[in-house]
């Protein structure tokens, strides 16, 4: 795979976060890239609704055991199957690109933490399609399940920037690990409320129709953690890209507030944002502002 077409694949299967990712740093770009596209491909396995449960199930338990593998191997002909029942052309390319984005883990420097921050995406993954849903997760359950397949990876990119980028942040490592957690986990709520509807048509209740506002408000208070972080952060292009995800985020929830029948960032929104963003290169505390103004 070219670096053309490897960068072809992201964008394919990202919109906000592509642009997130291009504009990382390139000590921690390859890293934080490659834990990506492996978690999208082992998510857009767990989401094929057309493929029975116990085919989904089995694809994502060769993956995570392939992972104490020493030579980091699996079948490959695990995903064939998840592949063409794609109807999304970038989705089919991911899976079909999967053995060798594993070839890619073998030998990647960074191999021992994305698959750390693997295994426990693949955990909360195993847990989604295990779970009955007869009725919600409780607050305890849903706390583990948004930690697990994305307050991870807060904590995930944290440990690898610490590692790789001299003066990363001003604030110590544990707390900017916290900071991440809960970051990581507010998105994936947000991502949680955002698809309520469409997740209740497949028989899959995350959350109460009763406890939305709650958890609105404690996904507003995640974006908070976000823009904390970024402000901590001394690379002003990682500031940068740090702080985008939680200013869409921001809008995101204040589209589910005002109860929209849409409820997704066009495009040109997406733009408007970053334009916007543009000062807290220079400015950190630019982003309180930011942050007050699109709240």
């Amino acid at each position: 795979m070219t670096a053309k077409s490897y960068w072809s694949l992201v964008r394919d299967v990202s919109r906000s976060f592509y642009l997130t990712l291009r504009l990382l740093p390139s000590s921690v770009r390859p890293g934080i890239t490659l834990a990506y596209l492996l978690a999208r491909a082992s998510d857009t396995i767990a989401d094929t609704s057309c493929q029975k449960v116990s085919e989904r199930l089995q694809a994502l338990q060769i993956l995570q055991e392939s992972l104490s593998k020493e030579d980091g191997g699996c079948d490959p002909n695990i995903v064939v199957i998840s592949a063409k029942l794609q109807t999304n052309p970038g989705e089919r390319r991911l899976l079909e690109q999967l053995p060798e984005l594993l070839k890619r883990l073998k030998t990647h420097p960074d191999r021992k933490e994305i698959q750390q921050v693997w295994n426990l995406i693949l955990e909360g993954q195993i847990f989604d399609l295990n779970y009955p849903f007869s009725d919600s997760l409780n607050s305890e359950q849903l706390d583990r399940y948004t930690f697990l397949v994305a307050g991870c990876v807060g904590k995930f990119w944290t440990q690898l920037c610490f590692k790789k980028i001299p003066r990363f942040a001003s604030l110590p490592i544990q707390r900017m690990e916290g900071l991440g957690i809960c970051y990581g986990k507010g998105l994936q709520l947000i991502n949680i409320l955002r698809d309520r509807a469409e997740d209740a048509s497949r028989g899959r209740i995350y959350i109460l129709k009763e406890d939305v506002a709650d958890y609105c408000t404690k996904a507003f208070r995640a974006m908070g953690a976000g823009v904390e972080y970024a402000m901590a952060v001394n690379p002003s292009w990682l500031r940068y890209a740090i702080l985008l995800p939680a200013l869409i985020g921001i809008r995101t929830l204040k589209l589910i507030q005002s109860n929209s029948r849409r409820i997704k960032i066009p495009r040109t929104q997406v733009y408007q944002i970053l334009i916007l963003a543009l000062p807290c290169l220079w400015k950190p505390s630019f982003a309180v502002r930011l942050v007050e103004r699109s709240g």
